[in-house]
């Protein structure tokens, strides 16, 4: 766990310092904040429409500020669970000096997709507009979503103007959009409908089940789907992403690397 938030807070000083760009090999070292800040942990409603409303999780230091500000969108296969699911990870990113705001959001079955991923547009311009309110900088801010949910924040991410996704109109700022600076992704969804056809395989209803109750076709699950959007060389948004999983790489996620960091730009940086 240590390990997973070091490598969190890393990526997210890279990003908010505006330096997650390739570097060259011997550059400054970026200094991680050391200091461990408590916390004011409160809920607000991001969003209400008619008897329901949607609450986000705010993780708040109490610092100077301001300080980086990052979108946490749970996993629980599109239908379950809540904004307290990574209240652990969330704690100690925001002791580190982060502002974490832990979103609920529409789910399957009730509310199959795209009602999930507009939730999240919705969010991330609700929390540009409102970021002062908690001490943190609009411009910095980034998303982090662990399996369904780095699903989710990675298709918001790279699709911030799609009229489906931007659905929810949010008046006090019209011209506030939803691109993300960056995206941490752990061990995420990046292709629904592999994953699909492998719980088909390997007999596991309760993926099964979870596919069908949130995207209700293949169709959709092709079309909601990262990994094939860039294989069909949609015009979409491409922030820096961070993918973090257990085990080697599955195809899909090197798949993701290569095309994001052909081997020219891997070479300047002195990777491989």
């Amino acid at each position: 766990m240590r390990v997973l938030l070091t490598t969190l807070a890393l990526a997210i000083a890279l990003a908010a310092s505006g330096t997650v760009s390739a570097q060259p090999v011997g550059s400054p070292a970026i200094l991680l904040s050391t200091q461990n800040y408590n916390l004011w942990i409160y809920d607000v409603q991001y969003r209400r429409a008619g008897a329901d409303s949607w609450l986000v999780r705010i993780y708040e230091p109490q610092g100077t500020g301001p300080f980086p500000l990052l979108l946490d969108v749970h996993g629980g296969v599109w239908g379950k669970l809540d904004r307290a699911l990574n209240e652990v990870i969330d704690q100690a990113l925001a002791a580190g000096g982060i502002v974490v705001a832990a979103i609920d959001f529409r789910q399957a079955p009730r509310d199959p997709y795209p009602a999930s991923v507009a939730d999240i547009n919705y969010a991330t311009r609700w929390l540009k507009v409102h970021a002062r309110d908690f001490n943190a900088d609009p411009q910095t801010i980034g998303g982090l979503g662990m399996s369904s949910g780095g699903h989710l924040v990675m298709l918001s991410a790279m699709r911030p103007r799609d009229p489906r996704y931007v659905a929810l109109p949010l008046t006090a700022a019209s011209r506030v959009d939803a691109t993300l600076g960056y995206v941490i992704a752990l061990y995420p969804i990046l292709d629904p409908y592999a994953r699909y056809l492998f719980a088909q395989q390997t007999g596991r209803d309760d993926l099964i089940k979870g596919h069908n109750a949130y995207f209700q076709t293949p169709q959709a699950m092709q079309e909601g789907n990262p990994t094939l959007i860039l294989s069909r060389g949609e015009k979409v948004e491409h922030p820096p992403t961070l993918v973090l999983r257990n085990g080697s790489p599955p195809p899909t996620a090197q798949r993701v690397v290569r095309w994001r960091w052909p081997p020219s730009r891997m070479r300047r940086m002195g990777l491989r």
